[in-house]
């Protein structure tokens, strides 16, 4: 919230979506800043989920430590630009479809934020991107390319 708060404005909200409502602490940190009427937490499916992908600049993925990345391919797969942290597993996951920041450095994080959202080119071409690398992720394909692969390994043992 720190490093997008002096980046919003009446256009340009945060969306947060999640079942939980903000905390108190969340509550007084968003008064803080004062950004409360800026910032907004939403309920919701999957259909809001990836409304809302359709419909953002960039999804912003601070994560410290992460195990996969699930959401990543989930905003590429909404059409949605991703920056995400220099972490190991998202430079596994995004090679050169998502932009990197350092989590931990506010400075850094915002400039890459206010870069992306205010470029509709660079915006369309993270898109792209990354709707070709989620294309590699897809469960479906890779159950298919699996089953071939066993389906092979048995024929040719006949």
């Amino acid at each position: 919230m720190r490093a997008i708060a002096p980046l919003l404005e009446e256009d340009l909200h945060c969306i947060c979506l999640g079942h939980e409502s903000f905390t108190e602490n969340e509550k007084n940190l968003l008064r803080e800043l004062k950004i409360e009427n800026l910032v907004h937490q939403i309920s919701g499916d999957e259909s809001v989920k990836y409304y809302l992908f359709s419909k953002a600049s960039c999804f912003v993925y601070p994560s410290l430590a992460e195990g996969f990345g699930i959401p990543v391919l989930e905003a590429w797969a909404g059409w949605c630009p991703v920056l995400c942290s220099n972490i190991p597993v998202f430079f596994e996951i995004g090679a050169g479809a998502a932009f990197y920041f350092d989590p931990r450095n506010i400075e850094n994080m915002r400039e890459l934020i206010q870069w992306v959202s205010k470029n509709d080119n660079l915006q369309e071409d993270l898109k792209k991107a990354g709707l070709e690398r989620v294309k590699l992720f897809d469960k479906w394909g890779e159950i298919n390319t699996t089953l071939s692969l066993y389906e092979d390994c048995i024929s040719s043992k006949i």
